[in-house]
């Protein structure tokens, strides 16, 4: 029963993170509002699904501000990694994360990053570091929900609002079109590199065990 209910909890928080990203995109659209369309696809990108959003937030630039990029897109974020705090509190449980749980619990740069986790949070988020990982250690070890918003928010809005202001500049030189191509196939790369390793592992984890 406890399971059924958990499990009910966790369609519900996805459903309302894909009917918020979808309403706002439409809307944008509908109503030619580049910072709606701009706010539905931040939703979902936001999350841990993947989306090249950093080609996007320069592509954008053409019709949004930078500040305006910075801001909203750092408390989109803000708020979406609260969302995943408390879809991932629901299913941290789950078999499928055992050895997520046991690497959290063992692994010696975890305990480094849990005595600077503010810090670390804001700098995984506005650099080009892995921050997906950052963000499921904070929601492991049950992080303070609102030092998780904000170190998210500082870093997030700073990385968009430079990623906007360089988009701007690019676009005035014609470089925008290519720049973004760039960006959406070292995404694709990172996706498929991504996707290789955790099968790699699954395989080497599947050996071990049946040994």
């Amino acid at each position: 029963m406890r399971q059924r209910s958990r499990l009910a909890e966790l369609w519900l928080i996805a459903t309302a993170f894909a009917v918020v990203s979808v309403g706002l995109w439409t809307a944008g659209r509908v109503l030619d509002e580049p910072v709606l369309s701009f706010s539905g696809l931040m939703t979902i990108g936001s999350t841990f699904l993947p989306m090249p959003a950093d080609a996007y937030v320069v592509n954008v630039s053409q019709y949004i501000s930078p500040l305006t990029v910075g801001l909203l897109g750092g408390a989109i974020n803000a708020v979406a990694v609260l969302g995943e705090r408390s879809f991932l509190a629901r299913l941290i449980d789950y078999p499928i994360f055992d050895r997520v749980r046991r690497f959290i619990g063992t692994n010696r740069f975890v305990d480094v990053f849990e005595r600077y986790m503010f810090m670390g949070l804001i700098v995984a988020a506005a650099s080009p570091l892995p921050f997906e990982v950052f963000r499921f250690v904070a929601c492991a070890r049950n992080y303070s929900w609102w030092r998780y918003a904000l170190a998210t928010f500082i870093g997030r809005g700073g990385r968009y609002y430079a990623l906007a202001a360089a988009g701007g500049a690019l676009a005035s030189r014609d470089l925008l079109p290519r720049v973004v191509g760039v960006l959406v196939v070292l995404f694709a790369i990172g996706v498929v590199q991504s996707v290789i390793r955790f099968r790699r592992s699954d395989h080497e984890q599947g050996v071990v065990e049946s040994t």
